[in-house]
């Protein structure tokens, strides 16, 4: 991957936390430049009711087959966190998907930040 596309995959990072962050969702950004294939997320966000954990995507065009291998090289690897992927087109809102066994525990941990606000 060449410094751009990294640059922009890092700018994809930091806007999705800076808009999870204004819903009020805390979260923190794992620097992965060493850990590419070992199923670590870009961002984790965790409190006492569990954690999830991102792996965000800013692109031109959908690559999913692609991207549910990194999901599934990240489930792998943190089997006790919901794992969902984060992605926007260019000019797009936001969008969110993942598995649907982890959907009882995302909803736990956006829950707490509910009752927290």
């Amino acid at each position: 991957m060449g410094k751009p596309s990294r640059d922009k995959g890092q700018r994809g990072e930091r806007e999705f936390q800076a808009t999870i962050q204004a819903m009020g969702i805390n979260s923190r950004r794992l620097y992965t430049a060493q850990a590419v294939g070992l199923g670590v997320p870009d961002l984790i966000t965790e409190n006492q009711a569990g954690a999830i954990s991102w792996e965000v995507k800013r692109t031109k065009l959908l690559r999913w087959s692609e991207w549910q291998k990194q999901l599934e090289e990240q489930r792998k690897a943190m089997p006790e966190t919901a794992t969902r992927l984060a992605f926007k087109l260019d000019r797009q809102p936001w969008m969110t998907v993942g598995y649907l066994e982890d959907d009882p525990l995302y909803a736990r941990v956006l829950r707490m930040y509910q009752s927290e606000g």
